[in-house]
Parts: C-alpha cells; sequence; structure tokens
C-alpha cells in the first residue's frame, strides 16, 4: 500500500466530518490542518561486502508541484496540467529517487533538484498508518560523485529533471564511487 491509499483514508475521515472535497483543496487545510514532513536517508555501503560506510539523514523541503499533484490524486482528477494522473499499478512505476551535486538552499518552489547526478526507479515501498517510505537502490555503476542533494519525483521517468517534485533535501557532500552502493530512503509522515 502507497500513497494512493493514505489518501483514501484521509478522503473517507474528511467526508465523515462533512468537511468534503472543496475544504481539503484549500491552502489553509493543507497548512493548518494536516501537515506532511519527510525525511531523506542517504547510505553508502561497500558493494562487495555490503559494510556500512557512511549515513546522512536530513528534513526536506516539500515542493508544491508534488503537494499539488497528491490533492488532485485525492480529488480523483484524472489530469494534471496536460498529463494524465497515473492510476492503479502505473502510480509507483513513475516514482524516482535523485541524487545531485548542487547546492543552495531547497525551498517549497523547487521543481528540480540544482544539480542532479542520477536518478533511479523505486525499488521499495511500504506504509505503516500514515507513514509512508520509498527506498531507491543505486548499484556501484549508477550515482558516483560527491553527492550533496537529493528528492523524491512523481509522474517521472528516467529522463533527468522529469516529473513533478515532491521532496528536496541537502544531504552535506557524501562521496560515492564505483565500488560504492546508496539507497536513498524517503519518509513521509502525516500528521
Amino acid at each position: 500500500m502507497g500513497i494512493r491509499s493514505v489518501l483514501r483514508q484521509l478522503q473517507a475521515w474528511l467526508n465523515a466530518r462533512g468537511r468534503g472535497v472543496r475544504f481539503w483543496r484549500t491552502r489553509r487545510f493543507w497548512r493548518e490542518r494536516i501537515r506532511l514532513h519527510g525525511r531523506l536517508r542517504l547510505e553508502i555501503r561497500d558493494g562487495e561486502t555490503g559494510t556500512l560506510k557512511h549515513v546522512t539523514e536530513s528534513a526536506n523541503v516539500l515542493c508544491l508541484a508534488g503537494e499539488q499533484l497528491l490533492a488532485g490524486i485525492l480529488d480523483g482528477e484524472a489530469v494534471y496540467g496536460s498529463q494524465p494522473v497515473p492510476q492503479g499499478a502505473t502510480w509507483l512505476a513513475q516514482v524516482f529517487g535523485a541524487v545531485g551535486t548542487g547546492s543552495g538552499t531547497p525551498g517549497s518552489g523547487n521543481t528540480q533538484l540544482f544539480t542532479e547526478l542520477d536518478r533511479i526507479g523505486l525499488a521499495l515501498s511500504g506504509r505503516n498508518t500514515l507513514i509512508v517510505t520509498f527506498t531507491f537502490f543505486f548499484p556501484s555503476n549508477r550515482a558516483n560523485g560527491t553527492i550533496t542533494e537529493g528528492g523524491v519525483f512523481l509522474m517521472g521517468s528516467s529522463t533527468v529533471n522529469s516529473g513533478l517534485l515532491l521532496d528536496h533535501a541537502m544531504l552535506g557532500s557524501v562521496a560515492k564511487n564505483t565500488t560504492e552502493t546508496a539507497t536513498l530512503q524517503a519518509t513521509f509522515t502525516w500528521s
């Protein structure tokens, strides 16, 4: 189960309280009533032994484009902008984790990483009540360089800077080379 399941539960909760679709679409609802918090965690491991070499974790900034897509899914919209909203199994096939080498301060208006290095499709997703976790695995031949930032893209593809940026975080400065693997884990909590 993933984000769609959580959003269905949220819609049922709203309907039961007479709030309906119109209320949750307002900015006030998303800013005051429901908070979506996120964290990104990057682990670097030895590619041969699997020994953990480095871990960094950071709170992320949720980006408006991704939040608006989630609101559209909750509303049952079939199109976001000019793109069809993913339905069923195609939803998870369009979630990508990305790492980059850029610098700056992430903001809610970001639409891409500062300097995207590499991205990869979703390896694993899971949900525990109102906590959704996406895991992305970069093998030793991918994402090599000094990783400083990360993010999750919805409705994306393997093309750099494609899709809608859901979150963006700075991860310090972590070197990854061809003898190491990386795991990027994004955790989203509704409260």
